[in-house]
């Protein structure tokens, strides 16, 4: 009875946000985009199914949910307009189910506003590119000649080497820190819990916001009691990790890191929220790179296995440039045009983001449609990194798309795209 009561009550409270939302979006005038089906395509990655999906109705469409407006955008034009130029789109869409595992105050999920400002601040000072040419230089030749030595001793494992390499290598930059065997299982928890809580139509409390508010003892509230595992985790790696610096720092031993830069730049005596300030954006910027670092390094190995004359071009390139005595370091870069064009193919041909989401502040127009308030707005980087007019025969790796020509320039470079658009 008591299951039976809560379906119940679940079922009418769905009810009355369906209509409430209904209701508001009728008293609106303007027509919305036009909604999408998908019939047919379940088995494909939602990227490639949206693509096509343009090609039959155009390039700005809603996709069918429920509880949320989901509007596709695949056209580097229109993505241009809105998420480049107007500032009502810098925010992000509400995932409830970050929030309740406490990744609110992260840069990615921040919303936008003074304090997104402030943690972007932090970030900039440390890890623009004047710091990274300059603090971190040696730290990423150690990772380099790190990974390399890796695949040397043990080719066959090159995939966990490639994971395993980069969090130890962060977690130096990010805290100054060891990696032992209890961190990397901690940490790769946190990844796993983090991908399983933003899984698409996994959660019913993402699309149905009010969930959050039911008790954690309720009959189906199993969410919650997930969800408060997953955030203790993350809470305590976070808090000792940042204290183990400023532990360090007190005793005159702690190494080179983006924490104790950062706090070493704050003014004297500081405001306790510029700490906050500091302690998350570590965070931030520690979780966001792995992943999507690790992914382009194993898309580079593949792309680099698949297309071998392009791996010899690149390596004649390195020889007449550096010889063989030593690896290529971040300062020869400049002197290496056709390497930096395949790092840019190996981005447009394999986005690690293919769906970059945004969120709008207030409701807003484009092209005759109507964009309701705090709609989630997906851009299809995938889609426009394989369009065919600006990248001909965008399905083959072809690195040399992005050579100039003479006075002419090559193609659009995708690293104006794939990390995100306008205050983002």
């Amino acid at each position: 009875m008591v299951q039976a009561s809560f379906i119940s009550g679940i079922f009418v409270l769905v009810l009355i946000a369906v209509l409430h939302r209904a209701l508001s979006i009728a008293r609106h005038v303007g027509r919305l985009p036009p909604i999408a089906r998908f019939p047919g395509y379940s088995s494909q990655k939602p990227w490639i199914v949206y693509a096509s999906v343009a090609k039959a109705i155009g390039s700005i469409f809603r996709a069918p949910t429920l509880g949320r407006t989901v509007i596709i955008i695949d056209s580097a034009e229109i993505a241009d307009e809105l998420l480049g130029t107007r500032s009502n789109f810098s925010c992000r869409p509400v995932w409830p189910m970050a929030e309740l595992l406490g990744k609110t105050r992260n840069v990615v999920f921040q919303r936008y506003g003074d304090r997104l400002k402030k943690l972007r601040k932090v970030l900039q000072a440390s890890l623009g590119p004047t710091s990274i040419n300059g603090m971190w230089a040696e730290s990423l030749d150690t990772q380099t000649r790190s990974l390399c030595k890796s695949f040397l001793d043990s080719p066959e494992r090159f995939y966990d080497a490639v994971g395993e390499n980069m969090i130890r290598h962060t977690m130096a930059n990010v805290y100054g820190q060891k990696l032992s065997p209890e961190l990397l299982r901690d940490i790769q928890g946190i990844m796993h819990d983090t991908s399983i809580a933003l899984q698409p139509g996994r959660w019913m409390v993402n699309s149905f916001p009010f969930l959050k508010w039911v008790p954690t003892w309720f009959p189906g509230a199993g969410f919650h009691r997930w969800a408060s595992g997953a955030r203790e985790l993350y809470r305590s790696f976070t808090l000792e990790q940042y204290n183990a610096v400023k532990a360090d720092m007190r005793a005159g031993i702690a190494n080179i890191s983006f924490v104790k830069a950062s706090l070493e730049n704050l003014s004297t005596p500081y405001d306790p929220k510029e700490e906050t300030l500091v302690m998350d954006a570590a965070e931030s910027s520690f979780f966001a790179g792995i992943d999507s670092t690790v992914a382009t390094i194993l898309t580079f190995i593949a792309l680099m296995a698949c297309n071998e004359h392009v791996q010899a071009r690149a390596y004649s390139e390195i020889c007449s440039v550096i010889g063989t005595d030593r690896l290529p370091d971040i300062k020869d870069r400049p002197l290496l045009p056709y390497v930096d064009c395949i790092i840019q193919e190996v981005y447009r041909f394999s986005p690690v983001v293919p769906l970059i989401t945004h969120s709008n502040i207030e409701e807003d127009q484009f092209g005759g449609f109507r964009i309701p308030k705090r709609s989630w707005v997906l851009v299809n980087v995938w889609s426009i990194m394989h369009d065919d007019l600006t990248y001909p025969s965008p399905g083959e790796f072809l690195p040399e798309r992005f050579m100039m020509n003479g006075d002419r320039p090559g193609a659009r470079d995708p690293r104006l795209v794939i990390f995100g658009y306008g205050r983002r």
